[in-house]
């Protein structure tokens, strides 16, 4: 809802750069302030599988390490 009412010039939204690349990069939306204090966090959800998927498991270990 704040992407859409700042795309129609309504204000100003506080949202994650991702949500908004593409209004961004196309130039509808401007960048105004950067917020470093403000971090966003990803969480992957994978169900048990009978035959997991060797990929995402590595993906998640790596990001567990990071994280």
């Amino acid at each position: 809802m704040l992407r859409l009412l700042a795309r129609e010039g309504e204000g100003l939204a506080l949202v994650p750069p991702v949500v908004v690349r593409d209004e961004i990069e196309s130039g509808v939306l401007v960048e105004t302030h950067h917020i470093p204090q403000i971090r966003e966090k990803f969480y992957a959800i994978t169900p048990s599988r009978r035959f997991p998927n060797p990929l995402v498991g590595e993906l998640v270990a790596r990001m567990a390490d990071i994280g």
